[in-house]
């Protein structure tokens, strides 16, 4: 696959191969751009505007638009990124948001669950097929809804309560409003209330009547007023929906029922004690119907997962109408005869109902288990004290976490966490997640920079090596981090089978360059390797780093530092003092370094460093940003005197581009392994941009002096490429290499003896 970017935040163009069903790592420096081409992919397969990305230098210019191409085959991308994080991990009720589905429910759990949703389907099928029978728990629902059972039973506050606290006076009409029957016994009694009700205001303007405008308003404003007084629209409200609902229900209700609530319906008075004690036994038996019909209408495999007897279960189900005196009508009956043939259809059924019951059971637990034993493993290798556990809560499984000192459930993973802790977490939670969603594309955008050594490798080994893991996916993972490029490439390959390469941006083209197992070379062989370098620059500084490296700071090593801090005459640090070199400590310094550069002398080699002639010819000849460097830094000091031991530089240098240069020097923070830095571009554009700027400075320095007294040194070597053969350098490396294999085997064997001897 070859994704093609254009004109996004820095990339001005870039191609980016990705290998499907494997890892591909794209390492490379701060800056480079990899972000940009994860949030180009990211917004692309979301059919967003690439808009967001456009470069500030093309802000004002519309014909220069962002762009993507060759993702035709991507339909479904996840990125673990900070806003995957935020969004999906650490919910307080859970670890990660739908734990249930990305863990337990897989394809098998639903083939079970489609299994014993089969079995029970004839029973469910009555409440979404059989309409008498949903109007039934229809109408219960709304009944307990108004009646708002309390713990005495009665509910003043329910609809019901309010609507026959004050008697029907629909049906009992006081004694002087009979004339406005039609109206309160019509559809819109309640509208026509509000309408009388409202006219009462009006009552004192004038002398005519609000509501016909006729005169001798005084004679009827007491039967008026009288309207309002007895009838407040709210409390009809409640009346007309309780006699509403009571009739819907009296096609249920025994005869004796019935008639019960035909009579509480027509009250004067209101409710009477006795009343309420027979409507709460009403409200009882509905509850326990309605009850069951709900269990009815649930039934699944929650309903028996941890019942043993499935037939005591299932028969507990059926309705005993007898025993509801109540709601025992012809109708009823009816509509429970056929509710309770379907539940004896199901006990036929109950041996193999238990089957698959225990199947899906065993199923969970073993899920469980597995995913509990597998992050808790990796917690406690990775040396994270914390562990988690799955716990049912609203009938599915949810992940928790706890703290190994501490037994509640932690609620605030994302506050409780440090930062290294959440990310582990976040990683490998994201990745159940992606293994569930299945994505075409798996971006990791720099996830385990901010991880030390032993985690680093514990959360790889995760993600790639393992029972559940990311392996034969397609997984594109960003990172500026070179350990994750040795552990995958050289340490553990043969198991991962990853593809890395080198991202370098060059004026915004993403150049990518491959990175094979043969290129992860130790410090020892990169220096050996420089060491032959055609330029006689990189071959001292390496040459002198590989002295640093073994610690042998000998004559060798003191004549380069000489060199390297462009003094004519070399000095030797002796007690407090610096002194000048003896001829014989710089024949044995020259002997030493020309075990590996036969043709070097000091007067040769100097003339060329203190010449800013040929140091500039040098940064200008080389397209190697090291090399641009290394002439950058010597450029840079002036050359001293002879007798005066201090660096003086000609121009002052920010102390973090100092330190930079100076680690090209030196080993100080160098790791174990690399790739080589003449060989991939490691130094930032933007420290060989401010050489380039620094270089312009020395370009329009007038060298007439230089030229006129030219620095002293032999005519044969003053050039700054050593013409000696390549393959003498290398016999005499390899030469050297074997003298010291066998002299570091006899130093380990005496200082073995020399510790069995102790």
């Amino acid at each position: 696959m070859q994704i093609n970017i254009k004109h996004c935040n820095n990339i001005n163009e870039a191609s980016i191969e990705i290998a499907e069903n494997r890892l591909n790592i794209k390492y490379a420096l701060n800056g480079t751009g990899k972000s940009t081409i994860a949030k180009a992919i990211s917004l692309a397969i979301k059919d967003a505007t690439l808009d967001i990305l456009r470069p500030f230098k093309y802000k004002d210019n519309q014909n220069i638009t962002p762009s993507i191409s060759g993702i035709d085959k991507l339909s479904k991308v996840l990125i673990f990124n900070e806003e995957y994080v935020n969004t999906i991990l650490f919910q307080k009720i859970e670890l990660i948001k739908n734990s249930f589905e990305i863990f337990i429910k897989d394809e098998n759990y639903i083939k079970n669950q489609e299994k014993i949703e089969e079995l029970v389907n004839e029973v469910k099928n009555l409440f979404t097929q059989n309409e008498t029978i949903k109007e039934i728990g229809k109408l219960l629902q709304n009944f307990i809804d108004d009646f708002k059972a309390t713990k005495t039973g009665w509910a003043a506050n329910g609809t019901m309560g309010k609507g026959l606290a004050k008697g029907n006076k629909l049906e009992n009409i006081p004694t002087g409003l009979e004339v406005y029957e039609p109206f309160l016994k019509s559809e819109n009694t309640v509208k026509w209330l509000q309408w009388h009700i409202t006219g009462n205001d009006y009552l004192s303007i004038g002398k005519c009547c609000p509501f016909c405008s006729s005169d001798n308003i005084e004679a009827k404003k007491e039967i008026i007023q009288k309207i309002k007084k007895e009838y407040e629209p709210k409390y009809i409200e409640h009346l007309l929906k309780m006699i509403e609902l009571l009739e819907k229900l009296s096609i249920f209700l025994s005869d004796d029922a019935k008639t019960q609530i035909n009579k509480i319906k027509i009250n004067i008075d209101g409710i009477s004690p006795e009343q309420k004690n027979y409507l709460i036994a009403v409200n009882g038996e509905i509850e326990t119907l309605y009850s069951k019909i709900l269990s009815m209408q649930n039934i699944g495999y929650q309903s028996f997962k941890d019942i043993d007897d499935i037939v005591a279960t299932i028969s507990s189900l059926k309705i005993d109408l007898p025993l509801l005196k109540n709601l025992n009508s012809a109708k009823m009956a009816e509509s429970v005869s056929s509710i309770n043939a379907a539940i004896d259809e199901l006990i036929k059924k109950a041996g193999n109902l238990k089957g698959k019951i225990i199947k899906q059971k065993n199923l969970i637990v073993k899920k469980v288990n597995f995913y509990k034993k597998d992050i808790n493993d990796f917690l406690e290798y990775a040396g994270y004290n914390y562990k988690v556990d799955m716990i049912e809560k609203d009938e599915e499984s949810r992940l928790v976490l706890y703290h190994n000192e501490f037994n509640e459930i932690i609620t605030s993973g994302s506050e409780t966490l440090s930062y290294g802790e959440r990310n582990a977490f976040a990683l490998i939670l994201f990745m159940y997640d992606a293994i569930k969603q299945k994505p075409d594309l798996i971006i990791l955008d720099d996830p385990i920079s901010s991880f030390d050594g032993n985690k680093k490798f514990a959360i790889l080994n995760k993600l790639f090596i393992g029972k559940k893991n990311f392996h034969d996916k397609t997984v594109l993972l960003l990172s500026h981090d070179f350990s994750v490029v040795i552990d995958s490439i050289y340490n553990l390959n043969d198991k991962i089978g990853a593809k890395a390469f080198f991202l370098e941006n060059k004026n915004g083209r993403i150049l990518e360059k491959d990175i094979t197992k043969s290129d992860i070379l130790s410090y020892k062989q990169i220096a050996l390797k420089n060491i032959s370098s055609k330029s006689i620059l990189t071959s001292l500084i390496y040459l002198r780093r590989l002295f640093e490296f073994e610690n042998e700071k000998n004559m060798g090593y003191q004549l380069l530092s000489n060199l390297f801090h462009k003094r004519n005459i070399p000095i030797i640090n002796k007690g407090e003092l610096f002194i000048p070199m003896t001829e014989g400590e710089i024949t044995k310094g020259e002997k030493e370094i020309q075990c590996y550069i036969p043709d070097f002398t000091y007067k040769s080699v100097i003339g060329i460093i203190r010449s800013n002639v040929k140091l500039l010819e040098a940064y200008h000849n080389t397209s190697v940003g090291y090399e641009k460097l290394q002439c950058y830094r010597l450029l840079n000091l002036e050359n001293p005197e002879d007798g005066n031991f201090e660096d003086k530089q000609i121009k002052e240098i920010d102390n973090v581009f100092k330190k930079f240069i100076n680690e090209t020097f030196h080993i100080e923070n160098d790791y174990l392994f690399q790739i080589n830095p003449i060989e991939y571009e490691l130094i930032p554009e933007y420290i060989l941009n401010k050489c380039d700027d620094g270089i312009k400075d020395h370009d329009r320095i007038n060298l007439t002096d230089e030229i006129k007294n030219p620095i002293q040194g032999d005519d044969k070597d003053d050039k700054i490429e050593v013409d000696s053969s390549q393959d003498k350098i290398h016999e005499v490396i390899e030469q050297h290499l074997g003298d010291m294999i066998t002299e570091r085997s006899a130093r380990q064997k005496k200082k073995n003896r020399k510790g069995t001897n102790q």
